[in-house]
């Protein structure tokens, strides 16, 4: 990601979150096409951000999609989508921040049920 990329990336998300840092906290795991970032949003908040080249909106809105009727069935914890769209380069797609935890086989079982 260049620094215009990054620029263009945190204005966008700004105007969709009200409230993005400069760049992200860290790059993280979760984009194995893409880029994946930890981007701070707020005073104590973050967001999961993808970001793929533009040519690939179309496969972010698919999965914000998916996310969204995941969420509305009530079967499984998801992360709520924040925002998504084009930021020069890249399209983008804000999620909530989960902070996981390794699982057990409780939470495997409850999972299951």
């Amino acid at each position: 990601m260049t620094g215009r990329d990054l620029h263009e990336l945190a204005g966008a998300l700004r105007t969709a979150l009200g409230d993005a840092a400069d760049e992200p906290a860290a790059r993280v795991a979760g984009g194995c096409i893409g880029e994946s970032w930890r981007w701070r949003t707020g005073t104590a908040t973050c967001a999961f951000v993808k970001t793929l080249p533009a040519a690939e909106t179309a496969m972010l809105e698919a999965e914000a999609a998916a996310l969204v009727e995941l969420e509305a069935a009530g079967a499984i914890r998801v992360p709520r989508v924040l925002g998504r769209g084009v930021a020069g380069s890249l399209a983008w797609l804000a999620l909530e921040w989960l902070d996981l935890e390794t699982p057990s086989p409780a939470t495997d079982a409850e999972l299951g049920e």
